[in-house]
Order: C-alpha cells, then sequence, then structure tokens
C-alpha cells in the first residue's frame, strides 16, 4: 500500500473553518469531521505515495496510520498506482435559468402581475415561487393558479396573514384540489389554537410577521444542511439565497429582495432580463459565504441554506454582516443552546 498514490474521491470535498474542518460525502449525504491540520496534509500529499506522507511523519505515524484506516473504511480516498486516472472535481457552475425564484407580493392581481404569471414565467425559467397574498381572498389565489397552470414552475410558497375562515376556506380548496406544485402553506401571525391532524402537513404556522420569516431559514443543527454538490459548487461563487432570484412588490416595483429600498425597474414598464445585467442588482447574488463576517471562518459555509439578508456597515470594510446570530459557533465549534 506504501507504494500507491492516493487522493479524495470526487465526491468528498475538504472544507476548513477556523476551529475545525469537515469532509463532505456528497454521495453518501454524510459529514466526516476532521482537524483542519488533516485537511491540509490531506491537500498536500494528494497524489503522492503513502510512503513519502508515512517518512514525513514518523513521529505521528500510529495516528496518521488510524486516519488512513478511517478514510480507507469510509472510501474516502483511492488507492492506485495511476492516480491520474481520477480526474478532480471542477468547481464551476453554471445554471442555464435567467432566474431560478421569485418572491411576489400581491395585494391586488393587477393586469401587468397576470400578464406577467400569465407569459414571463417560463421565459425567465423561474422553477419556483414564494407568493405574499395580502388579501384573504381566495378567489384571487385560484386566479393565481390558474394563470400558472401551464408554465413550468415546480414549487409554489404561499404566506398568508392568518385568518381563521381563510385557513378553513384555503384547508377545504386543499382537499378538494390536490396540487403538488404547492409545496408550503404558511400561516404568520399566528395567534390561534388547532389540531395540526386537521391539516394537510404542507401547511405551516407561524407567530412571527412575514418580515421575520421570509427570509430567516433557522439553522439549528446539522440536519439543516443540503449535502447536494451542486449547492456546493453555487456556494462557493455565489449567495445560496439570493442568486438568481428578485423580488416584486405589490406595486411591480422589482429590487434585489424584499427589504431592498432601491426599485430597480417595474413589470408594467421594463424587462426584467436587462434589469439583472445592471451590475449594482447582480452584485446581491454574487455574495457569498467567504464575504461574510462569521460565515466565512465556519466549515459549513458551503452546504448552508442560511437565509438572512447580509449588509455592510461600512462601505469601506470588504465584509458583510448579518443582524442576527447564528445558532451555530464556529470559533469554540459548538451550537449555541
Amino acid at each position: 500500500m506504501k507504494i500507491k498514490q492516493f487522493k479524495l474521491f470526487q465526491c468528498c470535498i475538504p472544507v476548513k473553518g477556523i476551529k475545525n474542518g469537515i469532509i463532505i460525502d456528497f454521495q453518501r449525504k454524510i459529514i466526516h469531521k476532521v482537524s483542519n491540520q488533516i485537511i491540509d496534509i490531506i491537500k498536500e500529499y494528494s497524489k503522492k505515495n503513502i510512503y513519502d506522507l508515512f517518512n514525513d511523519f514518523k513521529e505521528t505515524k500510529k495516528i496518521l496510520k488510524s486516519h488512513i484506516r478511517y478514510f480507507i473504511e469510509n472510501e474516502l480516498v483511492i488507492l492506485s498506482n495511476s492516480i491520474d486516472s481520477y480526474p478532480s472535481l471542477s468547481e464551476d457552475f453554471f445554471s442555464p435559468v435567467i432566474l431560478d425564484s421569485i418572491g411576489i407580493e400581491i395585494e391586488n392581481l393587477s393586469a401587468s402581475m397576470e400578464n406577467f404569471l400569465k407569459f414571463k414565467i417560463d421565459e425567465l425559467g423561474i422553477n419556483s415561487i414564494r407568493l405574499i397574498l395580502k388579501s384573504q381572498n381566495i378567489e384571487e389565489f385560484i386566479r393565481i393558479l390558474v394563470l400558472l397552470e401551464t408554465s413550468k414552475i415546480k414549487a409554489i410558497v404561499l404566506y398568508l396573514e392568518y385568518s381563521a375562515t381563510m385557513l378553513l376556506e384555503l384547508n377545504s380548496y386543499v382537499k378538494e384540489n390536490p396540487n403538488p406544485r404547492i409545496a408550503k402553506l404558511i400561516f404568520y401571525n399566528f395567534d390561534g389554537q388547532i389540531n395540526k391532524n386537521d391539516f394537510d402537513e404542507k401547511f405551516r404556522f407561524e407567530k412571527l410577521s412575514v418580515n421575520d420569516i421570509f427570509y430567516n431559514e433557522t439553522i439549528v443543527s446539522m440536519n439543516d444542511f443540503v449535502l447536494d454538490i451542486d449547492v456546493y459548487l453555487e456556494a462557493i461563487k455565489y449567495n445560496l439565497m439570493f442568486n438568481k432570484t428578485l423580488f416584486i412588490d405589490s406595486f411591480g416595483n422589482i429590487k434585489t429582495h424584499r427589504e431592498d429600498s432601491t426599485f430597480y425597474g417595474n413589470i408594467k414598464n421594463d424587462e426584467i432580463k436587462e434589469i439583472i445585467k445592471n451590475n449594482a442588482f447582480n452584485l446581491f447574488w454574487n455574495i457569498s459565504k467567504d464575504q461574510i463576517e462569521v460565515c466565512k471562518d465556519c466549515e459549513f459555509r458551503y452546504i448552508c441554506p442560511d437565509g438572512r439578508i447580509p449588509y455592510k456597515t461600512n462601505s469601506k470594510d470588504p465584509n458583510y454582516k448579518f443582524k442576527t446570530i447564528c445558532n451555530y459557533d464556529p470559533y469554540e465549534g459548538k451550537w449555541n443552546s
């Protein structure tokens, strides 16, 4: 074995954090915790003979053997006399769509919004919609579903302020008209009492306001991380929440996200294809976790779907910040209770 060369399998990606490191096995959907020193050794000696590795670390040979054994038993490394036959993973990321998802707020369904939903959705390649319906009118939601009926939309997430009447109407509609495109039905400002067994699993009830929940994907454990190779490749260069997405408010104004105070156009008069070419607009898509304080030091940064909005408090500071603290502390390597 000592004369053989070694390297990690293509689907096994090492990531260093400020305190700890991990190796993500994307094929088996497993995260292996390792020290940063081990990751450094793997990178330095990849494609070299294992003999060279043991020769350079004679004093810690026993510890090194245990690590090598662990990697072999968990099928993390390739051992071969022709290691160049196993290419490394390309870090290029490509998405063929103009937009992947959008957020929309609708108070009254205007003619321009109807036109957008009926004709522009597929043209832009949109896969999912997060819809805030301000009116307590189920007929308006049904009208939206009809407009999207022939589209390629895969998922619709609906946000509604809690109303007992609207809840009962929507529950009846969903039971009578099953629609796989409806991914979630979220009632915010919920202050009632219900038996959740009476409702489809798509229904969710949140005590917080829509402002608090629309982008706040709470990360509470390692189970919340997304172990997908395409997610990893996108996260290296882009923001997982905001890349190839935008928000349209109830007046048709186009923004980078819901809390954005800048309008880049309006669906009534402007073409989204042109708006997203604006460097000030698409810059927001490119704010990767490597540019956000704390996140840039976290070993889980490329698999984390954290949807908080990054802000700059100082134009001279190259890094962005979040207003709230994450449940995981990469400096201590611990989850906050």
